[in-house]
């Protein structure tokens, strides 16, 4: 049952000094401080009487206060199927025999545990994520370079498979035209047919320095068939750095070309071409190894967390 606290002694003829200093002292040891029931946990009915009375003797906003708390406390349990004598034996040890303001402060040592278990909960699925992310970018940053590896394979071939010959740079002129011409000889030493051809060309001065650079793409009327050997002729923008005027005149600028990239009749690139930057697997790389970095000290941010909680 509740227990409600004794009343005082009336004062009178018969009363005493002393007797009302006894009486204080029994209320103290009783309830703990003047004026507060404690919760009695001993069954559902007296646990809910004991909580009636409590909430009788308290001001409006400590009875908010303790009423919150007693949702708190004991909702989980009632959700869970439990009778209110079950919720009154589980909470017995927590706050049988307890005051109001020991099960506010309960419900907070509640609500405060819960917070940092969801807290650490989801640490651990940050963790979880971050982990796989970095695996993601690990396992990606190894393809990509063993792509890089192969297309560097790949080029070697066009260097090696192609002669060019007589490249030169030039300007026609005439009283109606006047433009800049690239004229390049190529011998097809590969064992396939060839569709079209890439040439990365550069334009230098005496002592080496690049004037303009640039690809120049060729598309063969027939294909080049393996063993042969053709002129190209290219017409660059005259408008572009190859159009340049100053450039017209010069006769002791230098003219170098390689072979960069080639596709078969099929369409098929021997070197893909990446278009787009963000396909490029060395922008690529550039891009997950920052990411990575990132991923990492967040990990390890997070992994020193661990028990500050």
């Amino acid at each position: 049952m509740a227990m409600r606290q004794p009343e005082l002694p009336a004062t009178g003829k018969s009363g005493t000094r002393r007797s009302i200093i006894l009486a204080a002292a029994m209320v103290l040891s009783l309830g703990g401080c003047f004026g507060e029931t404690v919760i009695d946990t001993r069954s559902g009915s007296a646990f809910k009487d004991s909580v009636d009375l409590i909430s009788e003797e308290l001001s409006p906003a400590e009875r908010k206060k303790f009423h919150a708390a007693i949702k708190t406390l004991t909702e989980g349990h009632l959700s869970d199927g439990r009778s209110l004598d079950e919720v009154a034996e589980i909470l017995g040890p927590k706050i049988g025999g307890k005051t109001a303001t020991d099960a506010i402060a309960a419900a907070d040592a509640q609500i405060a545990e819960e917070e940092r278990r969801a807290a650490e909960l989801k640490r651990q699925q940050e963790l979880k994520s971050l982990e796989a992310k970095i695996s993601e970018y690990t396992a990606e940053i190894s393809r990509l370079e063993t792509v890089i590896v192969e297309q560097a394979e790949r080029a070697k071939i066009v260097r090696v498979k192609f002669d060019l010959f007589g490249a030169r740079y030039f300007w026609r002129e005439s009283n109606a035209e006047n433009y800049p011409l690239i004229d390049i000889e190529i011998a097809n030493l590969h064992d396939q047919p060839i569709r079209t051809v890439v040439i990365k060309a550069r334009l230098s001065e005496p002592g080496g320095k690049s004037l303009v650079e640039g690809k120049l793409r060729y598309e063969f009327r027939s294909n080049l068939k393996p063993g042969t050997r053709t002129k190209m002729r290219f017409e660059p923008d005259i408008f572009g750095p190859w159009g340049n005027a100053a450039l017209k005149d010069r006769e002791d600028l230098t003219l170098s070309v390689e072979v960069e990239n080639l596709t078969y009749p099929n369409g098929a690139e021997l070197v893909r071409t990446f278009v787009v930057r963000g396909d490029d697997p060395v922008f690529r790389i550039e891009t997950l190894k920052r990411r990575k970095t990132e991923a990492q000290a967040e990990l390890e941010a997070l992994q020193s967390q661990s028990g500050q909680s």
